[in-house]
């Protein structure tokens, strides 16, 4: 997990280098680490402030060339007393003799300052787009203060409005780009009245918020297992994390090649480049992937683009914990707990669980899932609301969850499905008129209306083919908009019109979820996949894509069906998050479709 580091001054500075171990090093024995070590030093260091590592590495070698001591093993100090590879020249707080002669001590310095120019008010800096700190782009005024605020420094050139490339920042970004597989970063837009003359040769600002020509670049040290990849440029898969290794594979954007991670990243370890007498440029890491093909190998960093994750565990039980995990990494006070092989009395329960933002998790009917229980634990919950009655999760179950230190338990459970909707909605407690009525005897049309349904406070009802059950009929009353999902089929004519409902629905499951994205005009650049006969991933999914605002589109095992195709497409989605494994989901092969 990266971790946010807030606090500035002196007591944030002490307890930060109280993490960490510097020993004292003799000059005689002073020597620059190997490339690859400053690599992970520089890293490390990064991600502990969570600041692209890109960032940080390129500050770096505009300083010192990644360089801490002179070859006589003196610390290398410039003309105007900056110290070692990070430059440090407010030392204010810091040991001196470790700014000298510990490199790693240097570099956290270094990453602390920059960290407290990011941090800078509006007053001080302009904001960068959305100021999102795993963008690279948000950075350039951080990166530009790192070095100082002042004339020299002006993004374009006074007379002209031209690009100034003597600028400190302009050179770092050029870093980035040139030592990270030439990496295509966004562009700013400068003029020449964005910026004033202050007093001593200080520069001013008479902007304070930039946006650049497109999209920031999000670092590319930020992916995890299971991270969806597509190639960004012409690239070879390696054996081993190293140019230098033989090539699995080579790869080309005209392949729409999507790639899916095996692992967090790895250093190179190409050691040759040790030799300083070689300027090393490699400042990108590797990750172990696995191609649609098959065939695994690494790839560096620089050469891919993050356009999805699966989300998948061994058993329907580990895709829900995992799940849990990516939307609720913190933790939650409340988990909605629900059978893991059984969908009835869980179709009408992603509303109420959006609104306790509470992930909702499965079990077994008899006794409770290890990993869930485990689940529970990690998220610290307070409090366990079971969907169902103990004809659907037993006693023994909801003792179990009981005896858990400082977690009670809260059952909402009718004689059957639709009282069991029924009684979600009451807890739901929604005031704005609005229904949604669903089949109940199957989950595809519940489920994808269910994040559109959370979103909007909307309690799910149940109906049978060609009645309406009391239970739902007492629900509905005065519920004045009502909104039937599913065709004539599954709901028949009769039903809506008894209702006085409007009916979203396609000639199958998959036409109907991608209709509720079209006549509902849900706008989002990422979408939920799942397989469309799999109810339990597209059930715990679901609560997550309500709190993405995206919408849930159902897949076949092995192929995206035409009317899920169309609708990716015409929305324009670009960012897709997979539920469940390959053995339920295996169509990364076609998303390479979508970046054409």
């Amino acid at each position: 997990m990266i971790k946010r580091v807030l606090g500035n001054g002196l007591l944030a500075l002490v307890l930060l280098f109280s993490v960490f171990s510097f020993p004292t090093q003799s000059s005689a024995a002073n020597e620059n680490p190997p490339y690859h070590v400053i690599n992970q030093y520089l890293t490390e260091a990064a991600l502990e402030y969570d600041i692209p590592p890109e960032v940080v590495k390129a500050v770096a070698f505009e300083e010192s060339a990644w360089t801490q001591f002179n070859d006589d093993g003196t610390p290398y100090i410039s003309g105007d007393g900056g110290i070692g590879i990070m430059q440090v020249t407010s030392t204010q707080g810091y040991d001196n003799y470790l700014l000298k002669n510990n490199i790693q001590y240097n570099i956290n310095a270094g990453v602390e300052i920059l960290n407290e120019k990011m941090t800078y008010t509006g007053a001080d800096i302009p904001k960068v787009n959305d100021g999102d700190r795993d963008v690279i782009e948000n950075w350039y005024f951080a990166v530009m203060a790192y070095n100082g605020i002042v004339q020299e420094n002006r993004p374009v050139l006074k007379a002209t409005g031209a690009v100034n490339e003597d600028a400190y920042q302009f050179k770092v970004f050029n870093n980035i780009q040139l030592y990270n597989n030439d990496l295509d970063l966004a562009d700013f837009t400068f003029e020449i009245s964005d910026f004033g003359d202050g007093t001593n040769g200080a520069l001013t600002f008479t902007k304070m918020h930039f946006t650049t020509d497109v999209e920031g670049t999000v670092s590319k040290h930020y992916f995890n297992e299971k991270s969806l990849l597509k190639i960004d440029i012409p690239t070879n898969m390696r054996k081993d994390s190293t140019t230098k290794s033989e090539v699995v594979t080579s790869l080309n954007t005209t392949e729409l090649e999507i790639v899916e991670t095996r692992g967090s990243f790895v250093y190179d370890n190409s050691h040759e480049y040790s030799n300083r007498g070689t300027l090393w440029d490699n400042h990108y890491v590797w990750y172990p992937v696995e191609a649609s093909n098959g065939k695994d190998g690494y790839l560096a960093s620089g050469t891919v683009e993050k356009i999805g994750q699966r989300l998948s565990g061994l058993k329907r039980y580990n895709t829900a914990v995992e799940i849990s995990k990516e939307g609720w990494p913190t933790g939650a006070k409340t988990v909605v707990l629900t059978r893991g092989y059984e969908f009835p009395d869980a179709l009408a329960g992603t509303p109420l669980a959006y609104k306790l933002d509470a992930p909702i998790l499965l079990t077994d009917n008899e006794e409770l899932t290890n990993v869930t229980k485990q689940e529970i634990e990690r998220l610290g919950a307070t409090k366990v609301v079971i969907l169902g009655s103990t004809n659907a999760i037993s006693k023994a179950v909801e003792n179990e969850v009981d005896a858990m230190a400082s977690v009670s338990v809260q059952r909402i459970g009718g004689e059957d499905r639709y009282e069991t909707a029924k009684l979600i909605a009451e807890e739901l407690g929604s005031t704005n008129g609005k229904a949604i009525v669903a089949y109940g005897l199957n989950f595809p049309d519940a489920l994808a209306i269910a994040p559109y349904a959370a979103k909007n406070e909307i309690p799910i009802l149940l109906t049978r083919t060609d009645r309406v059950p009391q239970y739902t009929e007492d629900a509905l009353e005065g519920k004045t908009d009502k909104l039937v999902v599913g065709g004539p089929v599954v709901i028949n004519d009769s039903v809506v019109n008894q209702l006085d409902a409007t009916r979203i629905a396609g000639e199958d499951r998959y036409e109907t979820a991608a209709k509720i994205i079209e006549e509902l005009d849900l706008d989002s650049n990422e979408v939920f996949l799942t397989n469309g006969f799999n109810f339990a991933d597209a059930l715990t999914g679901s609560v997550l894509a309500a709190k993405r605002g995206a919408p849930l589109l159902l897949v076949r095992q092995n192929r995206i069906p035409a009317f899920t195709h169309q609708s990716i497409f015409r929305n324009k989605m670009d960012y897709f998050t997979v539920l469940g494994g390959p053995v339920a989901v295996n169509i990364q092969s076609e998303l390479g479709l979508y970046f054409d």
